[in-house]
């Protein structure tokens, strides 16, 4: 009886410990993302650097950044690796918003250059609504659905 119940003491701490590290990261992550977004708008309004067709910058460039890397992601710890993307002006936000982390080389962000939107994907919590949480907290969004892309 005993150990049922340090077995269930246990997994409340585990889970509290888990939701909270998932909230740190995605609210660390948040000033990232705003930061790369300034980024984008001033090289757009500067015309720096390779351009789209669109008039954004062609990709989130590591120039851009100190030691000329791409800012670390909470999630991984290394630098964040950004999918690339000629989508819809409406699109908006990422079809897929979370990655594998334990996947090298795993696409954790997300660009797209017909608009110059930028988002961060975030680690699989395997829980839709706690997935979608860290996506929006991440990215200052407001997406209803996981499959959601436009507003």
């Amino acid at each position: 009886m005993i150990v049922a119940i340090i077995a269930i003491l246990a997994a409340t701490v585990i889970a509290e410990y888990q939701s909270l590290l998932g909230m740190g990261r995605a609210e660390a992550m948040s000033v990232t993302v705003a930061h790369v977004r300034r980024l984008v708008e001033l090289k757009t309004a500067r015309r720096e650097g390779p351009l789209a067709p669109s008039g954004f910058p062609a990709a989130i460039d590591p120039n851009w950044f100190n030691r000329n890397r791409l800012p670390c992601h909470t999630w991984t710890d290394k630098p964040i690796i950004v999918e690339t993307v000629s989508a819809g002006a409406d699109q908006v936000y990422p079809a897929v918003k979370i990655f594998d982390e334990s996947a090298p080389g795993a696409k954790n962000a997300w660009y797209n250059t017909t608009n110059g939107v930028f988002c961060v994907r975030v680690g699989d919590t395997i829980n839709d609504a706690r997935n979608l949480k860290l996506f929006n907290m991440a990215n200052s969004a407001r997406a209803t659905t996981m499959d959601q892309t436009t507003e």
